[in-house]
């Protein structure tokens, strides 16, 4: 059981510590708030959620997922758990966001708690705990918008906290390591990063604790590979195809490493790298180079670290890949305040209000940004729009494809086909051939309408010029009666296309 006691006294209220208080309750409660409205919004937030809900949708019918790319579906290239889990969800209750959108938020409402409870054993401070909790969920800007996402960040982050917490804290025990193996096997088959962070776990274990790594790694391979395994199996090698060949085809610019440094690392989350390097440098003063071996959570933290920089770091990386380097370096806070305490009394004081200090400063810095807050929250006309669009769908009697929004398809009653997004992954970014299925559909004008949000993957040249060659544009959709993504990559349907007459 966690204690949440979190007095403070009376004379602190006027000192940092205190005004880091205040900062972070009034942080806490609005962020509840961003993620009611959001998770409650039924149309897309971030374009890919609208394929992990229909992956989700055919996990629940009970059809293949990891299949060849076809007119009618394409999965994400992501690994499945988290799209199981929804299929799961959805053998009971009616496909929506809302089910997907609560796991996420759940998870990253977990890993505040977490990271609470972590803090405070690192400095028994419950105070600073509370700040550091908080100022994880006050992340929205810093990590783009993704703790309630349809997607399987949060959920990622939960596990490989979750694994390194009862690393860390857990009592010796024969089933300690085989359930870290375990945990961190689930975080895997979440997202494939999660096998860089299990391989630097059995490097620490290795140096700490010699032999006994060979439990962990045993029961990480049998509960991570046998999925695997079968489910490439089955799929006559498409799962690896997607969730490892296409999934690693973008490129790494490394100009943007620089960038994700400069804007993100150092810029954006400033004050919990100041904290994390000044922990480090303490630990490295006071006890040498073992002294920060030693320390699990400066192998954790750099882990997550390398993650969010490498994922950063390709082509198209968004901002969720910051979600590791946030959730484990909002640990940082903890750790500098165990340090200040080995220092003389007036020293020591000076070292808690400069830390209270940074944590109130990277408060700010998760306000600094042009969308937030109110950008992160869908307003009633998106919602009314969202609904005057599907109405509009559902009246057009016959087959439709929403290019980018199969979803909506589904809401209107129509027949789903695949995501364009999706194909263009599917397609080795666009280079191998447009499936046969879904060219003689639109050939045979199949679709009574085609719906384009125009974006870079409907655009590409031999989509656009097979649309427009069987295709006819005859309206163009007014931006206030359509609904429009406010995370990630901003999109919203566009044009509408009629079969061109002979």
């Amino acid at each position: 059981m966690i204690n949440l006691n979190v007095n403070i006294p009376v004379r602190k209220w006027l000192s940092l510590e205190g005004l880091a208080w205040i900062v972070a309750v009034g942080y806490g409660g609005f962020c509840l708030y961003v993620a009611f409205k959001r998770i409650t919004y039924p149309y897309d937030l971030d374009f890919i959620e609208d394929n992990m809900l229909m992956q989700a949708i055919q996990v629940s019918l009970g059809k293949p997922v990891y299949i060849p790319p076809n007119a009618d579906f394409v999965p994400q290239v992501y690994m499945p758990l988290y799209t199981l889990l929804g299929g799961w969800i959805f053998k009971i209750f009616t496909p929506s966001y809302f089910p997907l959108r609560l796991i996420s938020f759940s998870a990253t409402f977990l890993t505040a708690v977490i990271i609470f409870s972590i803090s405070r054993r690192i400095c028994n401070k419950s105070g600073l705990a509370f700040c550091a909790a908080i100022l994880f969920l006050a992340g929205y800007r810093t990590t783009g918008g993704w703790y309630d996402l349809a997607r399987v960040d949060a959920l990622f982050g939960l596990l490989t906290l979750t694994g390194a917490a009862l690393l860390v804290y857990e009592k010796e025990s024969r089933l300690k390591l085989p359930m870290v193996g375990i945990i961190l096997a689930f975080a895997f088959l979440t997202k494939q990063n999660g096998i860089f962070f299990a391989l630097v776990v059995a490097a620490y274990l290795t140096f700490t604790t010699r032999g006994q790594v060979r439990t962990y790694v045993l029961a990480f391979m049998i509960v991570s590979m046998l999925p695997v395994l079968y489910l490439n199996q089955v799929s006559q090698g498409w799962f690896s195809t997607y969730v490892f060949k296409i999934a690693y085809l973008s490129p790494i610019d490394f100009h943007r490493v620089l960038m994700t440094l400069r804007d993100d690392l150092f810029g954006s989350m400033v004050g919990l790298m100041i904290l994390f390097v000044a922990a480090s440098i303490s630990l490295i003063w006071e006890e040498g180079g073992k002294g920060v071996l030693m320390e699990p959570w400066t192998w954790f933290i750099g882990a997550a670290l390398f993650i969010s920089i490498a994922g950063r770091a390709s082509v198209g990386g968004n901002r969720n890949n910051l979600m590791p380097a946030y959730t484990f370096l909002c640990i940082a806070p903890a750790l500098a305040a165990r340090e200040a305490r080995r220092w003389q009394d007036h020293w020591q004081v000076r070292a808690t209000n400069g830390l209270f200090l940074l944590v109130i400063i990277q408060f700010g810095f998760t306000s600094l940004f042009p969308k937030y807050p109110a950008g992160f929250i869908p307003t009633p006309p998106m919602k009314s729009a969202g609904d005057r669009f599907i109405q509009q769908v559902g009246s057009i009697k016959g087959p439709v494809l929403i290019m980018m929004h199969p979803y909506y398809a589904w809401l209107a009653g129509k027949e789903p086909s695949v995501d364009i997004q999706m194909l263009w992954h599917a397609r080795l970014r666009g280079k191998n051939p447009l499936p046969d299925d879904f060219v003689n559909r639109v050939q045979n004008h199949f679709y009574v309408a085609i719906i384009s949000d125009e974006s870079t993957f409907e655009t590409q040249p031999d989509i656009h010029k097979l649309v427009t060659t069987y295709y006819v544009q005859t309206e163009i959709l007014n931006s206030s009666e359509v609904p429009i993504t406010i995370t990630g990559v901003i999109v919203r349907p566009k044009l509408l296309y009629r079969p061109r007459v002979p």
